[in-house]
């Protein structure tokens, strides 16, 4: 079944891209972007990689603005593919654990989660210079990734009841104008804090470290730096969110 359900995103997939030629072209456009976003991570981290601390900070921000991204997205955009819409399946006899299954999987299928894989898969082979955060970083590469996939899977389906609301486009088209009209100041005075202090950014990063948002993306950096304890807390932490957002998404697949 969930074979199926993969073999179904792809066809879809494909029968959108015959229908329409403009939408092959934004692909491949969205492709080119993703290579060259992936291209400049990938020369970041391994020129990082010689710092484990700076390294950290930068996996920790990035990943808990990946997380946060997925999450919020989504909700915000109306361009979210929805071609495995839970709610196409209500007259059809699926086990809910493969349906779940084959949804998260089918959420690979497409420019936004092939990119994340292979940013989870760059920034893990970038601890290569430590075995063990490596092996720590593949290992977790996984729940980094269904962490992303799954978030936005959750807040969607939350939102779903709300979204053909034309009062919520409405509520969320200013949310969205806000932040463009303030993105010069705040971007202004995020720099000016900064170089005011210098340790802004680790601290942040550390705070993030211990929250569901940084956790998973904490833990291959505290191994590089021998803080094996902190590790070992941060990947319960990560594992037992994604368990919690596999628990929301099951009981709002169920209500859909």
């Amino acid at each position: 079944m969930v074979a199926h359900l993969l073999r179904l995103k792809l066809v879809l997939l494909r029968n959108s891209l015959r229908r329409s030629p403009w939408q092959l072209v934004g692909i491949v456009l969205g492709g080119l972007y993703g290579v060259g976003i992936l291209a400049l991570l990938l020369g970041a981290l391994f020129v990082a990689g010689s710092n484990p601390a700076l390294a950290r900070t930068g996996v920790i921000l990035g990943g808990a603005l990946a997380v946060l991204g997925w999450a919020l997205i989504p909700v915000l955009f109306s361009g979210l593919d929805l071609t495995l819409d839970p709610a196409r399946f209500t007259t059809f006899a699926i086990p809910v654990p493969k349906l779940l299954t084959g949804l998260a999987l089918g959420g690979l299928i497409g420019i936004p989660g092939a990119t994340m894989l292979l940013a989870v898969l760059v920034q893990a082979l970038s601890w290569f210079r430590s075995p063990p955060a490596l092996a720590a970083a593949l290992v977790l590469a996984g729940v980094a990734l269904f962490t992303c996939l799954i978030a936005a899977r959750v807040t969607v389906a939350a939102a779903v009841s709300l979204t053909g609301s034309r009062r919520f486009r409405d509520v969320t088209g200013l949310l969205l104008i806000v932040p463009l009209i303030l993105l010069g100041p705040l971007l202004s005075a995020v720099g000016e804090g900064i170089s005011m202090n210098g340790d802004f950014l680790v601290r942040l990063a550390d705070g993030l470290s211990w929250t569901p948002l940084g956790a998973v993306w904490a833990v291959p950096g505290d191994i590089a730096l021998g803080h094996f304890g902190a590790a070992a807390a941060k990947t319960v932490i990560s594992v037992v969110f994604l368990a919690v957002l596999v628990l929301l998404w099951k009981a709002l697949l169920l209500r859909a």
